[in-house]
């Protein structure tokens, strides 16, 4: 084998730490990405517990980014995702180098890696992931200096950057138990030692302790809107160990899929193709030949060639048995994030690959042809990866977050409470009123929060305008024993706030959290743009009052082009919810109609209920259909419907009622509460024809 220089290693090196954090710094969130980024920001600037395992690493890590003088805090935790994600490609090109004994070989790798459209979609906003990457980069740099030279400092290295990397993400020990393995079987005479296997451990200890001893007392400091009581032992060992989740798995019961793992991997290899260019692909089938042939070229470093491989079929393995999240999309976009990993393993053998491309080019050929041909390669493959992934990629004009967290809170009165759910919403409202102190006069709760059992212990206090039936119990959801409901709630607030809104519900959906009706003959939701306004059975309504009110406060900003955001991104999330708050003034107001005693309001109530329709339609056709707790309802009902009324008024609606309705009967309902409606639109469309 080639010996490698330092020179060959750092050159490449910081290629591609240039070249990767130059494209991020264009791409990044100016401001509030969606999802956790809200939350992991938000605990980033106060010092505050993510929900679990809580994510220490992150946090200490992050924090000295907010000092930045630039930019906002959101802007600033977002770059320290891009310094990581650009560190993480550069070791990653760094190991490729010292495998392969070729600079252009590390370039195209750790290129390839960073340009993959996953791993840059969380190396431009402030979340765990990029540090994730580097974390696993690092590592695999270190197990090829040792299967190099096996020395034991750097054996202790690793095993202080594995501990640090289980401060991050837990998931680490998938990719960690393996290559431990391999190290160990490597320096078997060496490492197997009492003396030497005990400073492993040590040095392992060094790295996981500290972060989460920080975390321990950071939990007698409870930051408002964090997760967890970890100030006892049972607490701090629940959050740990994700005991709120399922340990080892990524969903809560009622979530979770088991079952899953053939379909699962083949999605897994959908993504990889995807991740590397699909042009990458023949060129990890040839590093993988590579990393296993008995080559004198690669005799040194055959061991590197199995451990990686053997890290890599381990991780995908146990990990898609373990992920127990649903196929959707937007689940599907989850499991995601913890591919990136093993993709950088297939980004080395990619680079490993081209480099044997290059050598084999040709008997006759020169080194400085063989050079051009893999300087060819690099190129052509970053363009294509760097090119293609761009557009959907660039989120320099993203303040769509932003947008949607202030029309929510702009939309409700002074001092108004406002009950919550959904991760979108949630994150984004506590960021905007923690660390840019916006609207801090609404009193937000998350209802999740609320029937968590550590509410009351550590986020009472902040709340003192709320009052809490039980002073010891928490939100009732379906299981507690010493829980206070809905109603309760209500009855104990409502006259206490000025108005009192709620979001996260679907039409027809109770106002609690699931298996909790008891609000349902007491408080009734009242549309009031993105979210609802609980109102008495006796308010009295206005239809063409709340009409207007209810159309001022729809949102105005323009919403994601679901060309670039794809289906599993927050942004399609996001977009569903501004559909949704159209949908639902749409489907209120058909509901009241029929209070309408003036002809001529009916007939313009009932086309405007139609154009909303047609909108909601053409601008989320891949969500025709709504549906939440088994209940579906089916916008093609509702147009059909609307059109059907219209028909006294307009003889012309009625062709285009029988379409919708006969659009919707077409479709195939299990549920059999949907069949009630079946029955009814069939009823509907023989009594239209007959006409």
């Amino acid at each position: 084998m080639v010996d490698v220089s330092t020179t060959m290693i750092i050159r490449p090196a910081a290629v591609v730490f240039a070249m990767a954090l130059t494209i991020y710094m264009t791409t990044l969130y100016p401001s509030l990405p969606g999802g956790d980024a809200g939350e992991m920001i938000m605990v980033a600037d106060k010092l505050g517990i993510a929900h679990p395992p809580g994510y220490p690493l992150f946090t200490l890590l992050s924090k000295p980014f907010t000092y930045i003088p630039a930019g906002g805090i959101a802007w600033r935790i977002n770059f320290s995702a891009a310094v990581f994600g650009s560190a993480a490609a550069s070791v990653l090109a760094a190991a490729t180098v010292l495998w392969s004994s070729s600079e252009l070989a590390g370039v195209l790798a750790g290129g390839m890696f960073a340009g993959s459209p996953t791993v840059w979609r969380y190396a431009v906003q402030g979340e765990v992931f990029a540090l994730n990457n580097f974390i696993i980069c690092l590592l695999l740099l270190l197990s090829v200096q040792y299967t190099k030279w096996r020395q034991r400092s750097i054996a202790n290295l690793g095993a202080l950057v594995i501990g640090l990397g289980l401060a991050n993400q837990h998931t680490v020990l998938l990719f960690a138990l393996p290559l431990v393995a391999g190290i160990l079987c490597l320096g078997r005479k060496d490492l197997m030692t009492v003396p030497a296997f005990g400073s492993l451990v040590a040095w392992g200890l060094a790295g996981l302790l500290p972060p989460y001893l920080w975390l321990a007392l950071s939990g007698r400091f409870a930051v408002k809107h964090c997760w967890g009581d970890i100030a006892s032992v049972s607490g701090f060992l629940t959050h740990f160990l994700r005991r709120e989740y399922g340990t080892f798995q990524l969903a809560e019961k009622g979530i979770g899929q088991e079952g899953l793992f053939f379909e699962r991997t083949i999605h897994y290899i959908l993504f990889s193709l995807n991740e590397c260019a699909y042009l990458g692909a023949p060129l990890v089938v040839i590093g993988v030949v590579a990393a296993c042939s008995p080559s004198d070229r690669y005799e040194q470093s055959r061991g590197t060639g199995w451990v990686l491989l053997s890290t890599y079929v381990f991780y995908v393995f146990a990990f898609n048995i373990l992920a127990n999240l649903p196929l959707d999309p937007i689940y599907l976009g989850v499991q995601a994030r913890f591919w990136m990993q093993p993709q950088a393993i297939v980004c080395i053998l990619l680079g490993v690959g081209a480099k044997q491309v290059s050598s084999k080019w040709g008997k006759r050929t020169s080194s400085e042809e063989r050079s051009l041909a893999l300087a060819s390669i690099t190129v052509v493959l970053l363009a294509l990866q760097f090119g293609w992934n761009y557009p959907s990629q660039d989120h320099s004009r993203t303040t769509i977050f932003d947008d949607y967290g202030k029309a929510v809170l702009d939309s409700m009165p002074q001092g108004s409470l406002f009950l919550m759910k959904g991760d979108n919403l949630v994150n984004t409202i506590a960021y905007l009123q923690e660390c840019e102190q916006y609207r801090t006069d609404i009193v937000a709760v998350s209802l999740g929060h609320m029937a968590s059992h550590w509410f009351m212990a550590t986020q009472r206090q902040y709340f003192p305008s709320i009052r809490f039936p039980n002073e010891v119990g928490r939100l009732y959801s379906g299981k507690e024993a010493h829980a206070f409901n809905a109603k309760q709630f209500l009855d104990a607030n409502f006259k206490r706030f000025p108005d009192v809104y709620i979001f996260g519900f679907h039409p027809g959906e109770e106002i609690g959290m699931p298996h909790d009706n008891s609000a349902a003959k007491d408080y009734l939701r009242l549309p009031h743009g993105l979210v609802s306004r609980v109102v008495t059975p006796d308010f009295p309504f206005k239809v063409s009052e709340w009409e207007a009110s209810n159309q001022q406060n729809l949102p105005r900003f323009p919403l994601p082009d679901l060309k670039i955001y794809g289906p599993d991104s927050w942004e399609a999330g996001l977009r569903a919810d501004c559909i949704l708050a159209n949908y639902s003034h749409a489907h209120f107001l058909l509901e009241q109609v029929q209070g309408l005693k003036e002809k001529r309001r009916e007939s313009e109530a009932l086309r405007e209920i139609i154009s909303i329709f047609h909108h909601t339609i053409d601008q989320y056709p891949i969500r025709a259909v709504i549906a939440d707790k088994g209940a579906t309802i089916d916008i093609w009902r509702l147009l059909g419907t609307a059109y059907a009324k219209l028909v006294p008024y307009d003889q012309a609606a009625k062709a285009d009622a029988l379409k919708y309705l006969r659009h919707y009967v077409a479709i195939e309902f299990r549920d059999q509460h949907v069949q009630l409606f079946v029955q009814e639109i069939k009823d509907l469309i023989k009594s239209l024809s007959m006409s």
